[in-house]
């Protein structure tokens, strides 16, 4: 559902990077952020955190996967099977520029399957829409349905090709969560 839009404004950008007369050198095969225009490009290692570390990008946007809860069954309406879990992500704005979230994106697998993942307002799971402003901090959560909550994996970044995907990985569950 919200993958789907995502994955419709990354092939948008993609398109639009491809009409814009994007070219490879063909001395060099290892792929850049800055040659490559693909939102999903190979990832350094260094780019790899557990659930609680901060991701710093070079321009000062700071992003962290703060937690990640495990819901009651049947706390989502869905038909689709897995245990719901709330990832909580907070993103700080040191660039100095302003940022739009509408165009971050959260990408999440689990126990080798990816995540269906909701929006929910009862259960404060919305998308960020305004406007990030330099020096301002949101914070916002993401609703998901995993395969496997001890193995949960979330690839964050921004569709607009600033910041290629930062990933975070499970080590060992998820936290409870209380009455919500």
């Amino acid at each position: 559902m919200r993958n789907l839009a995502k994955r419709i404004a990354a092939l948008t950008a993609l398109t639009f990077m491809s009409a814009c007369g994007t070219t490879r050198s063909s001395e060099s095969t290892a792929p850049t952020s800055a040659s490559d225009g693909d939102v999903v490009a190979t990832q350094e290692a260094e780019n790899v955190h557990k659930i609680g570390e901060m991701h710093r990008y070079s321009d000062g946007l700071d992003v962290t996967v703060q937690k990640i809860e495990s819901l009651p069954e049947g706390s989502l309406d869905s038909d689709v099977n897995g245990s719901p879990v709330l990832i909580t992500i907070i993103v700080r704005n040191g660039t100095g520029k302003t940022v739009d979230t509408a165009s971050f994106g959260e990408w999440i697998t689990s126990g080798g399957v990816e995540a269906t993942t909701y929006t929910d307002p009862d259960i404060d799971a919305q998308d960020p829409t305004s406007d990030l402003l330099p020096g301002g901090t949101i914070t916002y959560k993401v609703a998901a349905i995993v395969n496997d909550p001890q193995a949960i994996q979330i690839d964050w970044g921004n569709s607009t090709l600033d910041h290629p995907h930062s990933h975070w990985i499970s080590t060992g569950g998820v936290e409870r969560q209380t009455a919500h």
